[in-house]
């Protein structure tokens, strides 16, 4: 395909996008007024796979054993496949806070814009649905057992879900576009003491207080922070803390993330807090239980020649990319997982002020906002333009690999 046909299909994708608008964005309004936690995000996989179906789309459903994730094709058989991510779980109390709907709407969008020229350009589009990025529970409150923390793009990294797309892109709603988001490695752990109750009053030197070895991890913690690189991160929560003020606590236990920019520093960062732990038992005489979670989540390696294309497909679009802050992390998240595997972007849409903090109330409303709804045409265009630049270079693909697998080298 010469640059000028390449420049007439893009012109075609974008007035087909153009005239499906209304549609996308009111699948982005109904998402976000029926928001689901993770796991549980039945409404909106519903909505999702059926209008892919009515748009010629493959959907095989369960993916991973995963009863709400999906895979969606459509294209030439053995063309090079690029992997569209939709997210679709929302927040407790908060709902789309995350601007989830327009993850799932702009992937949704880019996929029917160019799903009748996939035949001519030579290629494969495959929507991934892909359920709890948040790593919430269906109850709405935070996870206290380690197993449970499913985040659906580990699963299904684990499971070979990614094994037939050979690059994937997924935007982000944010407050500036920008490229190459940073998330953070993340590994959860569970820490739990055992000690001895006793009455508080008449016999404290009878029992062994499994709280105070928990307060002191945290006192550990605390003073470790010093001695930690800038960019780790570690924070937690009690989630036993005893019976009744009059029982000295046989039982407490506390959650931590741990977080770094690679996982190879992370494992010194769970090395050091361990240590805190161990330290706790040895004082306070309570018998320590050290958990990691299976589903850590890997740190972002993005694409420097799929993050290219990306930029100069925005900037065709009128769009202004702004540069990220070298500290300005953006916590972590489970495409982390997937960029380790294939050659992935997770560029971020501007869609309100800086002042605008994710999570919270004001994003929620701002992802449906004028301003939402034009930042998802804008993504779902320059997700559909980045495909079409890759099925035209085809060799693109190669170079991708071989910088994902240098990448992982180093």
């Amino acid at each position: 395909m010469t640059r000028q046909d390449l420049s007439k299909t893009k012109t075609l994708v974008s007035r087909k996008i153009d005239s499906i608008a209304p549609w996308i964005k009111e699948i982005s309004h109904i998402i976000s007024r029926n928001p689901e936690i993770g796991l549980v995000e039945h409404k909106a996989v519903a909505l999702l796979t059926s209008e892919l179906e009515k748009n010629g789309f493959n959907v095989e459903r369960g993916v991973a054993g995963l009863s709400t994730a999906f895979k969606a094709s459509k294209g030439k058989a053995g063309e090079p496949a690029v992997g569209l991510i939709a997210e679709y779980d929302a927040l407790p109390e908060i709902g789309h806070a995350c601007g989830h709907n327009i993850i799932a709407a702009s992937a949704l969008g880019a996929a029917v814009g160019v799903s009748d020229l996939l035949e001519e350009v030579g290629g494969r589009i495959v929507v991934v649905g892909t359920p709890n990025e948040e790593g919430t529970v269906a109850s709405g409150r935070g996870l206290t057992d380690l197993e449970s923390q499913i985040r659906g793009k580990v699963k299904m990294v684990a499971e070979g879900a990614f094994n037939d797309i050979d690059a994937v892109i997924e935007i982000h709603p944010y407050t500036k576009t920008t490229l190459d988001a940073s998330f953070l490695a993340l590994r959860p752990v569970k820490i739990a003491f055992r000690g001895r109750p006793a009455h508080a009053a008449a016999a404290p030197e009878k029992g062994i207080n499994a709280l105070d070895a928990v307060i002191l991890t945290f006192d550990g913690i605390n003073a470790l922070r010093q001695h930690l690189r800038s960019d780790a991160r570690i924070h937690g929560i009690v989630t036993e803390g005893g019976e009744a003020p009059n029982i000295i606590p046989e039982r407490a236990s506390a959650l931590f993330y741990l977080r770094a920019a690679d996982k190879y520093y992370l494992d010194e960062v769970l090395i050091k807090v361990k240590r805190c732990a161990e330290g706790a038992a040895l004082a306070t005489g309570a018998s320590l239980s050290f958990q990691e979670s299976s589903y850590a989540l890997s740190n972002m390696l993005s694409n420097s020649i799929l993050s290219k294309i990306f930029k100069e497909n925005l900037s065709c679009l009128g769009e202004r990319v702004e540069e990220l802050d070298q500290h300005e992390h953006l916590g972590s998240s489970d495409i982390g997982n997937v960029s380790q595997v294939v050659p992935t972007i997770h560029p971020l849409i501007r869609v309100g002020s800086n002042d605008l903090a994710i999570h919270s109330r004001e994003f929620a409303e701002a992802s449906v906002s004028e301003s939402g709804d034009r930042a998802l045409i804008l993504a779902s265009k320059a997700i559909a333009f980045t495909c079409l630049d890759l099925f035209a270079q085809k060799e693109l693909f190669t170079e991708m690999r071989m910088e994902l697998r240098r990448a992982i080298q180093n």
